[in-house]
């Protein structure tokens, strides 16, 4: 058994300057921002116990696991977002016409530039100090924001088969449960809930907002949240031996899932919120898959080295990889429900009449367009079996690819004094597949489906039902309505690789 305990206490160094005009003001669920106080000094403890238990004494049957709470880190950007949004330690200043003209030669006295700022301040008339102005984005922590904590357990079984060459097996899995995971709200944004907006008619329902602003001279107001609604797990099978001297096998498959609020996928508070794809707005967020997993994987190799004389000895291997290498949601290319984000998810007709379709659009006609929309959504493994529903973000797949390496390595021992080294030339080809077949070991696009945009939100009928029209390609001068999710991604990655390597082991 073992056992530990870790402590973690946040502290900021730096003091920041209340903007007494974000302080005035009341945003969404009545909470009030201060963005010159950093989050509450927090002290977070992270005790774990761990075990291996050998079951029969002999090694050949080992449990293991162990159980804590774990504190990690966040993109330290997400603070400084809020001091540098804050509106009192940048801004900036814009000129034009004479006055930009007046500036400049104030600025370039004698034709020599001037750089120190506090002299640029003083010549160009500038308050030397900061004052209180109301910025167009604010970016703040909410003051009981803690670090990031998970909770996290392992369980593992190791055997060692009993056959007359080395042959195991392991079966491990891992469980974590969110207890302090971050997310992003932007609380300018009205609650279409709470205040009761208008719906759509038909299948797909979702809020229209009516409004995207609690206070109109504030364009989005990010703060950044703790929340527990998390968890992941991950399963792994193991298989090693060696039937015979010198030649070892391997073969493994992972499979991964992680629900989450927020991935958080941007450098910014903003784009972190808004990169969310959703139904009725990135703030009304559930759970969903994470973007950042590979959910099902497979590797293997074999090598095999043989020994000969008393100089050489040549190696040779060959490892697999196959997984999906990808995933990804579909989403409107057009803002459905007026949030002012791009990044609607989409709803999954359940026939191919449920949903109307503009006349005339890009040329098609609406039946033409139902048409093709419906045997596409046939084509596609995803959209076929989730008909009738909202899709899910991240939850449609890029195609499976398997993709082989090939190694050969020729040892000669190299006598130095009285010590014998190793010079090794090798050969890698990598994508070996891809050499024999070039259809093989490609990986795909999804460019054919404009990368799972497949249709737009036009407007409304009489009956406020929603009418899209569908993504189309120019192919030789002549319109085309998509066929297929996938096509082959033309990259030099794709294809096979050689390389050479000359290296010198030292004994």
């Amino acid at each position: 058994m073992t056992y530990g305990v870790r402590g973690d206490l946040t502290s900021y160094l730096n003091d920041l300057v209340e903007n007494t005009e974000v302080s005035k003001l009341t945003f969404l669920d009545n909470r009030k921002i201060n963005t010159g106080l950093w989050p509450n000094s927090k002290f977070l403890l992270s005790p774990r116990v761990g075990f291996s238990y050998d079951v029969k004494g002999d090694k050949s049957l080992k449990v293991r696991g162990g159980t804590g709470i774990f504190t990690g880190r966040i993109p330290l950007v997400f603070f400084t977002n809020m001091p540098t949004n804050g509106g009192m330690v940048q801004n900036t200043v814009t000129r034009s016409g004479a006055t930009a003209t007046a500036d400049l030669a104030k600025l370039v006295p004698g034709g020599k530039m001037i750089t120190d700022v506090n002299e640029m301040v003083s010549v160009l008339g500038l308050p030397p100090t900061a004052t209180a102005a109301l910025p167009s984005s604010i970016a703040a922590v909410d003051p009981e924001f803690k670090l990031p904590q998970v909770w996290k357990s392992t369980f593992a079984v190791d055997y060692q088969i009993p056959t007359s060459f080395p042959m195991a097996l392991t079966l491990e899995g891992m469980y974590s449960k969110d207890i302090n995971a971050v997310c992003q709200v932007n609380a300018n944004m009205p609650d279409p809930v709470a205040l009761g907006y208008s719906r759509f008619n038909g299948p797909d329902n979702r809020y229209i907002y009516s409004s995207t602003k609690i206070n109109s001279k504030v364009t989005d107001a990010m703060v950044l949240l703790n929340t527990d609604k998390g968890y992941g797990y991950t399963l792994n099978a193991t298989y090693t031996t060696e039937p015979i001297k010198d030649l070892k096998m391997m073969f493994a498959y992972t499979h991964t899932v992680v629900k989450e609020i927020s991935g958080n996928p941007g450098s910014q508070a903003n784009s972190a919120w808004q990169n969310q794809a959703s139904v009725d707005g990135p703030n009304q967020l559930g759970l969903q898959n994470s973007q950042y997993v590979t959910p099902n994987k497979v590797v293997g190799s074999i090598s095999y080295r043989k020994a000969y004389g008393k100089y050489f000895a040549t190696n040779v291997g060959l490892y697999y990889n196959g997984f999906n290498t990808g995933s990804y949601s579909w989403v409107y290319s057009s803002d459905m429900n007026k949030d002012g984000v791009n990044n609607d998810l989409m709803y999954i007709p359940a026939s191919k009449d449920e949903i109307l379709f503009k006349e005339g659009a890009n040329g098609f006609t609406a039946a033409q367009q139902a048409e093709a929309l419906w045997s596409f959504i046939e084509q596609d493994s995803y959209l076929s079996k989730n008909k009738g529903k909202y899709a899910e973000a991240y939850s449609a797949r890029m195609p499976w690819v398997n993709r082989f390496d090939l190694k050969i390595a020729q040892d000669f021992r190299v006598k130095a004094g009285k010590t014998l080294n190793t010079l090794q030339i090798s050969l890698d080809i990598l994508n070996f597949g891809n050499m024999i077949n070039d259809s093989w070991g490609v990986t795909q696009t999804s460019a054919p489906s404009n990368y799972g945009k497949i249709l737009k939100y036009e407007s409304v009928d009489a009956s406020n039902h929603p009418i899209y029209s569908m993504y189309y390609t120019t192919v030789d001068g002549v319109k085309k309505l998509p066929t297929k999710s996938f096509s082959v991604y033309n990259n030099q990655s794709n294809c096979w690789q050689l390389q050479l390597g000359l290296r010198y082991i030292f004994n």
